[in-house]
């Protein structure tokens, strides 16, 4: 149950009335902040309700054409094979192809008296996919494998020849 500020300020007043001289000064002063605080009008209420209502319709309106002209995401598991690596943070070379590391193709890696030793055994060549779609083998080049590098570079030129980073589409090293 709720009281007003109106009918705080009356119970206090009432209640200064029977109290001792100190308690009803405080009661007193409790009744003037009462007083002092204006009561919200019935119509206050009323517009923040209309408030959320109309913005619950606005969100509405603007989300759901959004919604429904925006493209699918789509999840597309990757290609299977042996082994698969998902390629990531491309650089543009000079000629319009794109260079990225790869670390599950570069040298095997062995652990000789607590000292790691990289083995370069040239294994069958890996392909690169565009999506779970291999590229052809004229898209993309595997580096030689360099004594000093944990991994490869591999360059690549996308189907359509965009920015392999903004298309959209996912790009994997797999060995079948």
């Amino acid at each position: 149950m709720s009281y007003s500020n109106k009918e705080m300020e009356t119970l206090c007043l009432d209640l200064a009335d029977k109290a001792e001289p100190l308690e009803a000064s405080a009661l007193r002063e409790v009744a003037q902040n009462y007083r002092a605080i204006s009561e919200p009008a019935s119509g206050q209420y009323e517009m923040k309700y209309w408030h959320i209502v109309l913005a619950t319709i606005a969100i509405y309106a603007v989300w759901s054409p959004l919604y429904f002209l925006a493209p699918r995401v789509s999840f597309e598991p990757p290609p299977e094979g042996r082994r698969v690596e998902q390629l990531g943070k491309f650089n543009e070379t000079p000629d319009g192809r794109y260079t990225t590391q790869t670390y599950k193709f570069g040298p095997g890696v062995s652990s000789e008296n607590g000292v790691r030793v990289f083995t370069y055994t040239e294994e069958q060549t890996p392909l690169v996919y565009e999506g779970r779609t291999p590229l052809p083998k004229e898209n993309y080049e595997f580096q030689q494998l360099h004594p000093m590098n944990a991994w490869r570079f591999v360059t690549i030129r996308t189907s359509d020849g965009t920015d392999p980073s903004k298309n959209g589409r996912h790009y994997y090293v797999v060995l079948p």
